[in-house]
């Protein structure tokens, strides 16, 4: 990046993936917005620090310096993206399409997650979180807070890594090595953090933001139950 601040481009189309028989990952215009661009947004150092600070200032330039490399072994034809499968990023290498899925047993972001898993050869160590959540903003407090919701930009900020036949077409050594190192920087981060608070990405105008988010937010997407203990209702 030439500076440490990233002018607000052009809005950007949404757009949700699928991935074809071919084991090619496309990219759509959707409202579904789970195809997001590879480089994080970055901020000047203290200018929102209760939800960014100097701790994620650094991680954010180290993930962006990854992020670059990995990209610059671009084909033509194909961008590099994050698609987002139960709530954490997956970086792919992918390719535009006008719409959606258009042959039989190509799969998109709402088929069965252990399918899901299979075609794109996700390992999966830890219990997903596949509820979706967003984002807002204590005018305040200053603090982020997530809660569930269908918009789905409030992720997990770990991103997914792949066991060992994963699809090379779109998910190659280069992108698995970037997956590790980005994966080591957010560990780093997250081992010092807070433990009243959570490290997220959030997606801002299609790109991610890392921050700290505050847990425990509660809106009319939750659960019936958990809605009414936090109301105090009475049945």
């Amino acid at each position: 990046m030439e500076s440490s601040e990233r002018a607000m481009p052009a809005k950007p189309k949404k757009r949700s993936w699928w991935i074809s028989t071919h084991h090619v990952v496309h990219c759509y215009p959707n409202s579904a917005a789970d195809c997001i661009v590879s480089s994080l947004w970055e901020t000047s150092a203290g200018v929102a620090e209760s939800f960014h600070d100097a701790e994620l200032v650094r991680a954010t330039s180290e993930i962006n310096t990854i992020l670059a490399k990995a990209g610059a072994a671009r084909e033509e034809g194909r961008n590099l993206s994050f698609v987002v499968v139960a709530n954490r990023p997956f970086l792919v290498w992918t390719t535009p399409s006008a719409e959606g899925p258009d042959e039989p047993g190509a799969l998109g972001p709402n088929d069965d997650l252990d399918t899901i898993k299979k075609a794109l050869g996700l390992k999966m160590e830890k219990p997903v979180k596949p509820h979706k959540r967003s984002w807002v903003l204590g005018p305040v407090t200053h603090k982020i807070y997530c809660f569930a919701s269908p918009a789905g930009d409030c992720l997990v900020h770990g991103l997914w890594e792949t066991a060992d036949d994963a699809v090379a077409s779109f998910h190659d050594a280069g992108l698995a090595r970037a997956t590790r190192e980005i994966n080591a920087v957010l560990s780093g981060v997250n081992d010092k953090k807070d433990r009243s608070r959570n490290l997220s990405f959030i997606v801002v105008e299609g790109s991610p933001f890392l921050v700290w988010t505050e847990p425990g937010a509660v809106g009319p997407d939750d659960d019936a139950e958990t809605v009414a203990g936090a109301l105090g209702l009475k049945s």
